[in-house]
């Protein structure tokens, strides 16, 4: 049975792993003396499995994306995605993306309004919660290919 000293009245896992599984109780204690109270009764701590991994989908009502279209990514977490902030990445996993003039992110949805060719790239997602904060692992990436918009050029043809 292992022992953790601690003066504050709850205990924190940082990164909960398998191996934190198990029975677990405390007691008091007056420090400087021996004087404890009465041991707690244990509860069991279970670890199932793996954190969830987000599923990342882009929304999209046809297959083609022009400039000046606007595309909404979602991050799901799970059947139930309350309760989770979402990060959004772009072409690396280190450094979170923010709402900017072009983009907006609303919880689970990332949103690129008037989308320009340099909107394309491999995105990714994420998602936490708690304090301290539980992350979960990476969504596995989508390209994203936005098409310069040949819907709305207008040629000319002059003949001589």
């Amino acid at each position: 049975m292992n022992s953790v000293l601690s003066r504050e009245d709850e205990y924190t896992i940082p990164a909960l792993d398998q191996s934190h599984r198990g029975r677990y109780s405390c007691r008091g204690a007056i420090p400087g003396r021996a004087v404890y109270t009465e041991m707690s009764k244990d509860v069991t701590l279970t670890v199932d499995g793996e954190a969830p991994k987000p599923l990342l989908t882009l929304d999209s009502p046809s297959g083609e994306i022009f400039t000046g279209d606007t595309v909404t990514l979602s991050c799901r977490v799970g059947t139930d995605p309350a309760g989770w902030e979402y990060l959004w990445f772009k072409e690396t996993q280190g450094t979170a993306l923010t709402s900017t003039d072009s983009s907006s992110t609303d919880g689970s949805r990332y949103t690129i309004h008037s989308a320009a060719v340099s909107h394309g790239g491999e995105y990714w997602c994420r998602a936490r919660r708690g304090r301290p904060a539980f992350y979960t692992p990476y969504s596995d990436s989508l390209q994203l290919s936005i098409t310069g918009n040949i819907r709305n050029t207008i040629y000319c043809f002059l003949s001589v």
